[in-house]
């Protein structure tokens, strides 16, 4: 029963951070290379407020999601006079310089160790706790997720955010505000990665730096990218085998870090073949003039 849970709340966790991410990749055009940071300041605010501050897990979690809801304001916000791909470029060196502040903050962080003994969500109106409990708080902000992405891919805002990925200029002409979607789309995206992570924290109850690592970034960047950022249903498969296929080859007797090693040797193949068509159309394009 342990092993399922497991799954299934990383299942939900894997959903909860790729489909947040495709609303900035897919509709808004912005390259995140931050989610584990983002990720991270929630699993480390619930660590910090719940094991040296002794703040309620509920706490803990808004806290996380504010603070990761601003952080993610600033980097849209940075978006606006930066290009696309500097842009990008200065996501992942936030993601980078995260991870080493905290290795080496151990008085506060823990260190490489990280932080043991966080306690686990209690939902008290039903009555359970520890991973049940953790498994119903990341449904909920499944489906909170799911139903947002959707509303927002079907409505005039989507239609804006997608027309601010293809034409910002044009965009901008006919009167929205392009940095301020950017702003939102990010503090959305932070907020829901925060939140998660901060859920994962009272989970797993321990974090530590490599969970909150430049791959966990680059994993949910590749789902996206490899599903196809224009398809919310494309995302919610990719990820679904981005989690299920390791657990599967380890049923069938295949080792650990060989599953995983498997998974992403596939996820990595699938985007230098996106990479490749991409430049190969750009070439047709240009021959085409």
């Amino acid at each position: 029963m342990g092993y399922l849970e497991h799954i299934v709340f990383l299942l939900g966790m894997n959903l909860v951070l790729a489909l947040a991410l495709n609303i900035a990749v897919g509709q808004t055009g912005i390259l995140l290379v931050s989610q584990g940071m983002l990720a991270g300041v929630g699993a480390y605010a619930t660590a910090i407020g719940t094991t040296k501050l002794a703040m309620p897990a509920g706490v803990c979690v808004l806290c996380g999601g504010a603070l990761g809801g601003l952080l993610g304001w600033g980097i849209g916000s940075l978006r606006g006079r930066l290009s696309q791909d500097v842009h990008a470029v200065s996501t992942l060196a936030m993601q980078l310089l995260f991870t080493t502040c905290l290795a080496a903050a151990d008085p506060i962080t823990g260190g490489m160790t990280g932080i043991l003994g966080i306690r686990p969500i209690t939902i008290p109106v039903v009555g359970i706790d520890g991973a049940p409990a953790s498994i119903l708080a990341i449904g909920a902000l499944l489906a909170a997720t799911a139903a947002v992405t959707a509303g927002v891919a079907r409505s005039n805002v989507g239609l804006v955010l997608r027309g601010v990925r293809d034409d910002a200029m044009l965009v901008e002409s006919l009167g929205p505000d392009v940095n301020r979607c950017r702003e939102v789309v990010c503090a959305f995206v932070g907020c829901v990665s925060s939140v998660a992570g901060s859920v994962h924290a009272h989970y797993a109850q321990a974090v530590e730096p490599s969970q909150s690592g430049v791959a966990a970034s680059i994993g949910m960047l590749t789902i996206v990218l490899v599903a196809g950022t224009r398809s919310l249903w494309d995302t919610v498969w990719a990820a679904t085998v981005y989690t299920a296929l390791p657990e599967v080859l380890r049923l069938l007797g295949v080792s650990s870090v060989l599953a995983a090693s498997v998974r992403d040797i596939l996820f990595g193949s699938g985007l230098i073949l996106l990479v490749i068509s991409r430049v190969a159309g750009a070439r047709a394009f240009r021959k085409a003039l």
